[in-house]
């Protein structure tokens, strides 16, 4: 087996319960994952995220490939924003999820997941030919730290000369942080305000990313591994791919219509999605709650009587609700909220109800 790769903060996480993840070796977590998901909603929490893909799409046509493979209007971004978007094969289903920023006229950046970062940048290189544009995949040119929750904004005013406050949600700005070139965005996976920083190795030498590190503790901020990040997108009702979002899932399925554009044009899997049959019944993306102590694992059936009507994607612990919640694909018949179900836990039937996400109050975006 090859190794697995470390990112530019590997020496931070000493303290850490290491994992592989994607083929990297990534803190799941450090004190522990409830005290982490705390940190996160109270105060503040900064996860390593360098592993997530870094693709840069360059050039005077750099637009028309991203129209063409992705599924919401890039063009409705101006240069310092960003936008969500699905990346979908001609069946409709979800190759990825990630996120695009626009630096400038013809420079975009996207970032997709950790382990789908080979097949983003291959399915956007399969469509380059006559295409005048340049496609770079800058996984390991960056280190990237996530910095979440209520109190990130304050932390960080007194290592830059600007003011993160000031950004919108979504934006993307260049800063000097700690004296040194950053890309700074304000989006996010946890449903706190939060901001990513962008720290490129031609300008950031390991220590002095370890010593932002140690900074942004210094400020509050909580390290965080992995099983925190998991439990909090999933109380904010965030898909994950691998769970809610695959290549036999459609964004309708999904609940995520509102990120398709069928009016910006042709764009791969368009037709699939327009022609979606409804004449038999199909999964759709739910929330539910436990209503008997049991956290939901993904691949748990879930039935309506003796009639299994679906399964469970993703479930935890919610300590804010203190109550067990999870994410399920089931039969349409059963997508509403306040049916009851049954999930198959083990030797037993538990029951549930479905319940509308997210599952807390997203923050994101209100400052």
């Amino acid at each position: 087996m090859s190794a697995l790769k470390k990112t530019p903060l590997n020496g931070m996480h000493k303290e850490a319960r290491l994992v592989d993840y994607a083929g990297w070796e990534m803190p799941v977590y450090y004190s522990g994952i409830l005290e982490e998901h705390m940190a996160v909603r109270q105060m503040a929490g900064m996860f390593d995220v360098s592993h997530m893909a870094k693709i840069m799409v360059e050039g005077p046509e750099a637009i028309d490939l991203l129209q063409l493979c992705l599924t919401n209007n890039i063009a409705l971004i101006a240069p310092g924003r960003a936008i969500y978007s699905l990346m979908c094969n001609p069946q409709g289903g979800i190759i990825d999820d990630l996120i695009v920023y626009r630096f400038s006229d013809e420079s975009y950046m996207v970032v997709a997941n950790a382990v789908n970062e080979q097949s983003v940048y291959c399915w956007l290189k399969g469509h380059l030919p006559d295409k005048d544009v340049s496609l770079r995949n800058l996984t390991d040119n960056y280190a990237l730290i996530a910095l979440q929750g209520p109190i990130a904004a304050n932390i960080l005013k007194p290592l830059t000369s600007e003011n993160p406050a000031d950004m919108k949600y979504f934006d993307l700005a260049f800063i000097n942080l700690l004296g040194r070139p950053c890309v700074i965005t304000r989006t996010g996976y946890t449903g706190e305000d939060g901001f990513e920083l962008f720290l490129h190795r031609s300008e950031w030498s390991i220590e002095q990313i370890e010593d932002l590190w140690g900074h942004l503790a210094a400020g509050g901020a909580k390290p965080c591994g992995l099983g925190a990040r998991d439990n909090l997108r999933i109380e904010a009702g965030y898909p994950l791919y691998g769970h809610e979002l695959s290549e036999t899932i459609n964004p309708l399925q999904a609940g995520m219509g509102w990120a398709v554009k069928f009016n910006k044009g042709d764009f791969i899997g368009r037709a699939a999605l327009e022609c979606e049959d409804r004449t038999e019944p199909v999964e759709l993306l739910v929330g539910f709650k436990m209503l008997e102590r049991s956290v939901p694992r993904q691949g748990y059936p879930i039935f309506s009587g003796e009639e299994q009507v679906g399964h469970v994607t993703s479930g935890a612990y919610s300590p804010i609700r203190k109550e067990d919640i999870g994410m399920a694909y089931v039969l349409e018949p059963y997508a509403s909220a306040g049916i009851r179900l049954e999930a198959q836990v083990r030797q037993r039937r538990l029951p549930l109800a479905i319940i509308p996400k997210p599952f807390v109050e997203i923050k994101a975006g209100k400052s």
